[in-house]
């Protein structure tokens, strides 16, 4: 699992993972209890929680970026 903090750091993340041909299971914060985010073997959990800064609010499509 990672954890970014930054957009640089997804961005390099996922250069690496395409690069090398490496699947990426996106992943927010939860218990996953539930089993709703059940990853691959052989890949890069990408965890999300600290990318805790909107930039933009889509109210017409119902967005928060």
């Amino acid at each position: 699992m990672v954890y970014p903090g930054t957009t640089e750091q997804v961005s390099r993340i996922l250069k690496l993972a395409n690069r090398e041909k490496i699947p990426v299971v996106p992943r927010g914060a939860g218990t996953n209890v539930s089993g709703g985010s059940i990853s691959v073997e052989d890949c890069i959990v990408l965890v999300l929680k600290r990318m805790n800064q909107s930039l933009e609010i889509d109210r017409k499509n119902l967005l928060k970026v």
